[in-house]
């Protein structure tokens, strides 16, 4: 006796025979059968990729030259996008994130944060010298500073004169000026007890309590 069996697999059917009505229920759900499986292997595929994402971005920090070996007070590059500036390493430590494996850096305007070690480039030629430069010459002459709050807000600024003294719109003052750090701290008139700090472009930043930098930006008046 011969079984020939249809092209979708479905139930041997021999000859001169008809289906059982179980059998014949049956046979219109096989196309919902199929479409079940289809959903489940592209939601496994799909929970595959999901879990993969983290072990690729480790991959990639892992490549990174920097993931080891930084040490204390080396200079790199930071570029996030296309967007650079100069930082000095300090440690190494664990992303808040969970994303693969970060520095903790500082960059040339005083604030620390936490970057992504992928993210770490070689330092451009000359920066350290360039930093090295701008904390060992103070510029002379009237700065105007400000802040932004939504729009630029103008606050009453100074005048750097040689010989430790200043003046603003109150009095005169003097100030010491720390060359190794590239701080300056006043004493007198109406910046007493402020400090300021030069930053990457040649300005002024005004400096917290804690030593980071603040709200406030001083340039040298044209």
């Amino acid at each position: 006796m011969n079984c020939r069996r249809a092209a979708q697999s479905y139930p041997c059917v021999l000859a001169g025979q008809s289906l059982s009505p179980s059998i014949r229920g049956w046979l219109p759900l096989r196309p919902l059968v199929n479409l079940a499986q289809m959903l489940t292997h592209k939601l496994l595929l799909a929970l595959a990729l999901f879990a993969a994402a983290p072990l690729a971005s480790l991959a990639q920090t892992a490549k990174s030259p920097f993931s080891t070996g930084l040490k204390p007070g080396e200079r790199i590059t930071v570029d996030i996008a296309g967007y650079k500036y100069q930082a000095v390493f300090k440690s190494y430590v664990s992303c808040s994130s969970g994303d693969g494996k970060c520095g903790r850096i500082t960059d040339d305007d005083g604030n620390t944060r936490d970057v992504l070690i992928r993210y770490f480039k070689a330092p451009a030629a000359g920066a350290a010298q360039t930093a090295a430069a701008n904390k060992g010459a103070l510029p002379f002459g009237k700065f105007n500073c400000y802040f932004y709050s939504g729009y630029l807000q103008n606050v009453p600024g100074f005048t750097l004169a040689a010989g430790g003294r200043f003046s603003d719109h109150v009095g005169t003052g003097k100030y010491a000026w720390d060359a190794a750090t590239g701080t300056v701290a006043f004493s007198g008139g109406a910046w007493n007890g402020q400090k300021v700090r030069i930053n990457s472009k040649g300005g002024l930043q005004v400096l917290k309590a804690d030593g980071s930098s603040g709200a406030v930006s001083c340039s040298q008046a044209k």
